[in-house]
């Protein structure tokens, strides 16, 4: 609950966002996120649910206060279950969390 309640206060247009963790040491803050959004094939725009594999994607941002700030999310591939599409797998997009 307390996790949930820090997501919507730090980062609260993402709610397709889990915050699973929070690490820190002297140099550093970071962000352990996992998204949790429907993706849409970027060839036929039909949405996918069949994960086909995951990978960590690191998103560094300016130091605040002297510290590296750090998101590192847990992106999904997914497969396109589109027949009529050319496009097999694709990963989600993170465009409302980074360009």
């Amino acid at each position: 609950e307390a996790i949930s309640m820090l997501t919507n206060l730090l980062l609260p247009w993402l709610t397709w966002l889990d915050l699973d963790e929070i690490y820190t040491d002297e140099q550093q803050i970071a962000f352990m996120l996992t998204s949790t959004q429907c993706a849409t094939c970027p060839q036929c725009h039909q949405p996918s649910h069949a994960t086909h594999s995951q990978y960590q994607r690191r998103i560094a941002d300016l130091p605040c206060a002297g510290m590296t700030v750090c998101l590192q999310v847990q992106v999904r591939k997914f497969f396109c279950r589109n027949p009529g599409c050319q496009q097999v797998v694709f990963s989600e997009r993170l465009s409302s969390l980074a360009a």
